[in-house]
């Protein structure tokens, strides 16, 4: 048979495997922490593209006193807006319908 050296030393099976174990735990603890990381930048992201997007349409038509259409080119959204000159918009409901619908929008973010 082989002597021990009392000098030599060497890990367990046992010590190994604790180790194995716990960094086993941290793997799973940090895969949780980070789950749906990407999926809240991406709505972070979303949120803060519309609130600009908001902020955009908002500072043309103070900016320019025209409906959002004439600043544009595009009528797609503009409904009855459409009709009115650049004067009487800010007097309509239209104006305020369109002011309800840009906070609508934005009061989910």
């Amino acid at each position: 048979m082989w002597a021990k050296n009392k000098h030599q030393s060497a890990f367990t099976i046992v010590e190994l495997l604790i180790v194995i174990v716990v960094i086993g735990i941290l793997a799973a603890i940090t895969i949780v922490s980070f789950n749906g990381v990407q999926a809240r930048a991406y709505t972070a992201k979303a949120q803060a593209d519309i609130a600009s997007l908001k902020q955009a349409i908002v500072m043309a038509r103070n900016n320019t006193g025209q409906v959002t259409g004439v600043i544009t080119g595009s009528w797609g959204t503009s409904g009855q807006c459409m009709t009115l000159s650049s004067v009487t918009t800010k007097t309509s409901t239209c104006w305020t319908t369109y002011n309800v619908e840009v906070e609508t929008i934005t009061a989910g973010c």
